[in-house]
């Protein structure tokens, strides 16, 4: 039995993710990506005034780290406050379980939140 390398399958999916482009996603693909995209976002913007939220920003103001990672709905964090709220919020109305959905995925939104866009 060979033992697995866990840094060579990082590396390995890092170059995939490098490498991809967009003319490389069939046109079915494409239509998925949006969807779900737009979904997260909505379910993210819907989500905004929930008490979890607002207790978070709460926190983050007292604990602020330092970051330029967006925060849905304004402000800004070190990423890993960024990617706690950015993914509480896009799960939290939990409107994207299309799993039970012929072809579906398994909750697709899950890593949206993860990506916090640098300003």
């Amino acid at each position: 039995m060979t033992e697995s390398n866990p840094r060579a399958a990082v590396e390995r999916i890092a170059a995939f993710t490098a490498s991809a482009g967009p003319g490389q996603l069939t046109n079915e693909t494409r239509q998925l990506f949006k969807r779900n995209i737009l979904d997260s976002i909505g379910c993210a913007i819907v989500a905004l005034p929930g008490q979890p939220f607002q207790a978070l920003r709460e926190q983050f103001e007292e604990y602020r780290a330092p970051g330029r990672c967006t925060l849905i709905g304004g402000g800004n964090t070190s990423a890993d406050q960024a990617a706690l709220f950015n993914s509480g919020l896009v799960r939290y109305v939990d409107l994207l379980d299309s799993y039970m959905a012929p072809g579906g995925l398994c909750h697709p939104s899950d890593n949206l939140g993860t990506f916090p866009r640098r300003g």
